[in-house]
């Protein structure tokens, strides 16, 4: 690999850009592993649970009833287990999302010596102020195409989804769980078990892939107009 020191000598270390870099690579660490640990866990949790169960066995359960209980817990390190780990990678994926791209919308505020911030803008939620700031205020395209912005739009939905109520919508007002039904009918790799929402491994890469690409082209837009490298 040959080092460009030119370009090594023109990056700006004040750009926010440039933490990405071990962001995502610790993310993208975390989500490798993730299905290797949901393996382990699952098998931690049947083991340990079951062994328990063996201990008190004669003194509570009839076999019947014992019975019952092993297949609960081969139930909850099937299902739930499973289901939990991968809602939980959701939530930092957009975390990485969101701060990044906010803070390189500061940045590029401060190059173009724009007063007003981002968060005074008004809108719905955070990517239409998003839009809205660069369209309206720095009066400049952002590099996603009409595709990445609905997709992102459907994953802020099911992060929200999840965030605010671990994916569970039995006792969530109708309009809601409409809404996330409608959300979910468009997505693959997302599914519905009665009022619980799930994600796939599938699901996860694909907005990781959609994500860190977003970011990239944000990345490069920035690095074009102020005579880059940024990063």
């Amino acid at each position: 690999m040959i080092i460009d020191l030119e370009n090594i000598m023109k990056l700006d270390m004040s750009y926010p850009g440039i933490s990405f870099g071990y962001h995502s690579w610790a993310l993208g660490a975390y989500l490798d592993s993730l299905e290797n640990f949901i393996g382990i866990a699952k098998e931690q949790y049947r083991t340990r649970v079951k062994h328990e169960l063996r201990i008190i066995k004669d003194e509570i359960y009839s076999d019947e009833h014992y019975q019952q209980k092993l297949r609960e817990v081969d139930e909850a390190a099937d299902e739930h287990i499973p289901r939990y780990a991968r809602m939980a990678a959701i939530v930092p994926l957009w975390g990485i999302f969101e701060l990044t791209v906010t803070d390189i919308t500061q940045y590029v505020a401060q190059r173009e010596k724009v007063k007003i911030k981002q968060k005074e803008i008004k809108a719905g939620n955070i990517l239409e102020q998003i839009q809205k700031y660069y369209d309206g205020i720095l009066d400049i395209s952002l590099p996603w195409s009409k595709i990445q912005l609905n997709e992102i739009a459907l994953f802020y939905k099911i992060r929200n989804a999840i965030a605010h109520r671990n994916g569970e919508f039995g006792d969530d007002t109708p309009q809601r769980k409409r809404e996330i039904k409608d959300a979910v009918s468009k997505l693959e790799g997302v599914t519905m078990r009665g009022h619980q929402l799930e994600v796939s491994s599938e699901y996860i890469k694909a907005s990781s892939e959609l994500v860190f690409s977003m970011i990239t082209s944000l990345n490069q837009m920035v690095s074009d107009r102020y005579d880059g490298p940024t990063i």
